[in-house]
């Protein structure tokens, strides 16, 4: 899935990726995935990288919740 968000007054085009790639900390955030497929809100990793909690409740926690991982289809993975 692709979709674009704007941060800092530049948008971004983001890319869903594997949900395994969130427990290796490889995400530049997370998207909520709507009931019909759309993306909803994001938010974005500011925590380190190997944190379970970085997006508040554990990652597992925020996946069973409609949460996907994302990075910027102009970077190839987080740093």
């Amino acid at each position: 899935m692709i979709f674009t968000i704007t941060t800092n007054d530049m948008v971004r085009t983001c890319k869903v990726i594997d949900v395994a790639d969130l427990h290796q900390g490889l995400e530049h955030g997370l998207v909520y995935i709507n009931a019909d497929g759309s993306n909803g809100n994001t938010l974005i990793s500011k925590c380190p990288k190997t944190d379970a909690f970085r997006y508040g409740p554990s990652n597992i926690e925020m996946v069973m919740r409609g949460w996907r991982p994302f990075v910027y289809e102009d970077n190839t993975m987080a740093a």
